[in-house]
């Protein structure tokens, strides 16, 4: 009897393991969603003494009230979960964010809630107090390394750039640096802030061959709202993020969003003017034909249903904004969401 209880428990340990183990694989394999999207000014309605951020206040120039916040905030979170579309969400890494707090508070929604999300985010310098936070799975992936990074500028010392979100974490068994971005203004004309772009670009192409140094299989995603579009020289030449799979080597980089793009699609349209800021660039690994962890399609996409654009009476179909000049027209937000699905094999 005591022979038989002790198979029984050995028995019972191996199933427990087996299960486990079983569990582990059964969470890791499939498809995941990955989102980078600009927001549009997500503040909160307090005002800041750090920031010029009085505009966004009950008494500002765009009377944005705790009604109008909410509203925003449900807003968002409908197209996050719509673009999702019962995939697991991985990472969402959102630009035009001003505090921890508005974080929270949109997490909180219901539509949010039901995705698991945790949040990284540090306060930038940007003088309007906006900056980038990554939204990830916390039953998918935990964050090890978190960092801001701050760009400087030779010609212009004075200039106050957002930061780039730097976080490394692991993803069942598979490691994973994460880039986030939100790149200096066009304000003044795209060649003059040309420079500031190019200036970024060296900055994190160096942090990328440091990661790739120590290790060439390397996991890399750099997203964001680039304010340059997939051809600048800041992107295509500097960061190397090549457009063909059919030019890529073992440490390059691929932007997911070149296809999207050559066939006219666009995030941002500015009086008419349309581009594509917002993309996801990938390390090679992603897409190779030896990939455990793979990008789907090997390509990324704008999210751009009917309800998320409005149609200008001067400009045509745009993106769905939350104003209108200083008026509220209760939209969603002047870029449009781009994503990419990850297979785990």
């Amino acid at each position: 009897m005591k022979q038989l209880s002790l198979k029984c428990k050995f028995l019972l340990y191996g199933m427990v393991y087996c299960c486990m183990h079983l569990s582990t694989f059964a969470q890791d394999a499939g498809r995941y969603k990955i989102i980078s999207y600009n927001v549009e000014n997500l503040f909160d309605t307090v005002a800041s003494n750090k920031y010029r951020d009085k505009d966004f206040t009950p008494t500002g120039k765009f009377e944005w009230n705790t009604q109008r916040y909410k509203a925003k905030l449900n807003n968002l979170s409908k197209v996050v979960d719509a673009v999702c579309d019962s995939t697991p969400l991985l990472f969402l890494g959102v630009c035009e964010v001003e505090n921890k707090k508005v974080v929270k508070h949109w997490l909180k929604n219901p539509l949010m809630a039901k995705h698991h999300l945790g949040s990284i985010h540090f306060n930038s310098m940007d003088p309007r107090g906006i900056s980038v936070a990554l939204l990830y799975n916390k039953k998918l992936f935990t964050p090890k390394v978190k960092e801001a990074i701050h760009p400087r500028f030779d010609l212009d010392t004075s200039y106050k750039a957002r930061n780039i979100l730097y976080v490394k974490g692991n993803f069942g068994k598979e490691e994973i640096h994460v880039f986030l971005n939100h790149w200096s203004t066009r304000k003044g004309g795209a060649e003059k802030s040309d420079s500031r772009r190019v200036e970024t670009a060296k900055l994190l192409r160096k942090k990328i061959d440091e990661i790739q140094a120590a290790n060439i299989n390397a996991k890399i995603i750099v997203m964001g709202d680039f304010n340059d579009p997939p051809f600048a020289k800041s992107i295509s030449e500097v960061l190397n993020a090549k457009q063909s799979e059919l030019t890529l080597k073992e440490n390059s980089l691929f932007n997911l969003m070149s296809e999207s793009a050559l066939r006219g699609k666009y995030t941002f349209d500015f009086a008419g003017e349309q581009d594509m800021l917002d993309q996801i660039i990938v390390s090679e690994n992603f897409v190779n034909n030896n990939c455990r962890l793979c990008i789907d399609k090997k390509r990324g996409y704008v999210f751009q249903p009917k309800w998320l654009m409005y149609k200008s009476s001067k400009f045509g179909p745009m993106p769905f904004r939350t104003y209108e000049g200083f008026k509220y027209v209760g939209g969603f937000s002047d870029h449009l969401p781009v994503y990419c699905d990850l297979i785990v094999k």
